[in-house]
Parts: C-alpha cells; structure tokens; sequence
C-alpha cells in the first residue's frame, strides 16, 4: 500500500501489537514486503536484507567488517498507525493529529449501529476515466441523485435527504422508504432504518445501511484515472443467507456505481474477492 506516495508496509508482530513502516529497504532501497500473508520477517528480494516485524534490521548478507556501520541505526523507518473498527489508518506526519481527534464526532454518531461487530467480506476494484476529485465532488451532494440514479432514489426517501459539515468530514442523511425500499434491507429499528453517506477528507467515503456497511477508498492513478476500490462490511461474513445478502449488496452497488458513468464513459471492474479479514492480515 501507499499513503502520499510513501510506500508502507502495516503488520502485526509476535507482541500482538500493530504497526506500520515504510516498505523501501535501508540498503538499496528494494521493496522488502509485497503482497498480504502471514511471515514471521521481512526480506529484500534486492540484495536479501532482513527485518523483524518490529522494524528492526535483523540480516546483512556478506556486511561483515564494515565499518561505521551499526544494525541498530538502520531499522525501518516507523509511521503512526491507529485502528477504526475494522479500518487501519496510517499517517507519515510525526506531527499529524490522533486519529480520535480527526474522526472528530463520527465515532458517536455510529455509536448506534456497532460497526465494530462486522468483519471485512469482499473487496472489488473499479476503474473510472475520470480525475480523482471530480469523483469525489460528485459523491458530496444528493441533488443528482433522482436523475443519476434512479435505482437508488427508489429506495430512499429524498424528500428528507439532508447533509451536515464538519471540519473534516460531512455526512448525507436519508430515511429509506418503508412502503417500497426492498434493495435496501431495514432493521425494524427506526433510528436505524436510514442511509448515511460518510466523507472523510480527503479521499474516504463509508456508505453505511441498516445491516451493513462499504468503504470507497478514491486514489488518483492519472490527471484522468482514477481507482475505487469498494469494501463491504458485514456480521457473520461467512454465513451462507449473509453470503447471500453479500451478493444482493454488490449487485445494487454495482448498478450505482454504472448510473453514475456517463454516456460514452469508460469504464471496467475488476472481479470482487471475498477472504475473512483474519487470512488476509499480516501477523
């Protein structure tokens, strides 16, 4: 993964705790991690130099002898790491902000609909021709939404729809229609019944429902490119009717995400992988 550009590497070492560095070895600045699994230390693929998933510079082929040279010096660089329910943020600024402090009154606001009780169940990537903030204008405001995406509009109720602000964050409200939603599954819990559109500056978006919820992480890869990749959310991903209801989610998600190309617009998918969120992280 990179975060402004800054290859970083996040894993889990045998202390249990999290931790994120940069991927850019010490030596000759090869990658020495690719991929998501599990291992028990990092390798070079350059000149095979090794670290501990604590950071530390464990392994120096054929460094025997040199001199003014002290492994200890020359561990990865670390980054500030913080968790969000199921989401790991990474920030390079040693003078950035805590998270709890950025996230500022989203935390309380989804107090209501325990996020932290739902796992990882699939991601899908979506390529669009498009610069990465024209999406993200786009996605900021509802009043295209009965032109856009009628597929949606039949499920909200848009006469109420509405949007709050906050310093680094806004979010769109809409009850959904009881008489005829039936893309969108309601809880039987009013307060609940409703969707919520989440942007977290600069590039996060959380699209939370009654019984789940996505992620649209918006990451520019051109003036005129960009990459969303979605995730999806849910209790119990691995039940068979939840796996069910997983496949009903990305459908809708789909047809959304195709109103909103424009005639003559290009765009492609690639196909979703569903993996538990334990197999994919990195000890």
């Amino acid at each position: 993964m990179q975060a402004a550009n800054e290859p970083v590497i996040v894993a889990r070492g045998a202390d249990h705790k999290l931790r994120a560095f940069s991927n850019v070895c010490r030596h000759r600045a090869g990658p020495v991690a690719t991929g998501a699994g599990c291992r028990k230390s990092f390798q070079c693929g350059y000149h095979g130099w090794s670290y501990g998933l604590d950071g530390h510079l464990a392994g120096t082929r054929e460094f025997e002898g040199v001199e003014c040279f002290e492994k200890g010096d020359h561990g990865l660089p670390q980054f500030a790491v913080d968790t969000w329910n199921s989401l790991v943020f990474v920030n390079i600024d040693p003078a950035s902000m805590p998270l709890e402090t950025f996230l500022g009154g989203i935390t309380e606001k989804l107090k209501s609909r325990d996020l932290s009780s739902m796992r990882f169940a699939a991601r899908k990537d979506w390529y669009v021709d498009c610069n990465w903030k024209v999406y993200v204008d786009n996605y900021l405001e509802g009043y295209h939404i009965p032109i856009v995406h009628p597929s949606l509009n039949r499920e909200i109720d848009y006469s109420q729809y509405r949007t709050e602000t906050d310093r680094y964050y806004s979010i769109q409200h809409s009850p959904l229609k009881k008489e005829t939603a039936n893309r969108i599954r309601m809880s039987g819990n009013p307060s609940a019944d409703e969707a919520q559109f989440f942007w977290i500056f600069p590039n996060l978006m959380l699209n939370v429902y009654p019984d789940n919820y996505s992620t649209n992480l918006i990451i520019p890869v051109g003036p005129e490119r960009t990459l969303t990749v979605f995730e999806w959310y849910f209790r119990d991903p691995d039940k068979p009717d939840v796996q069910a209801k997983l496949h009903e989610t990305i459908e809708f998600s789909d047809e959304i995400q195709i109103e909103g190309i424009p005639d003559g617009g290009e765009t492609a998918a690639l196909d979703y992988i569903e993996i538990s969120r334990e197999a994919a992280a990195v000890p």
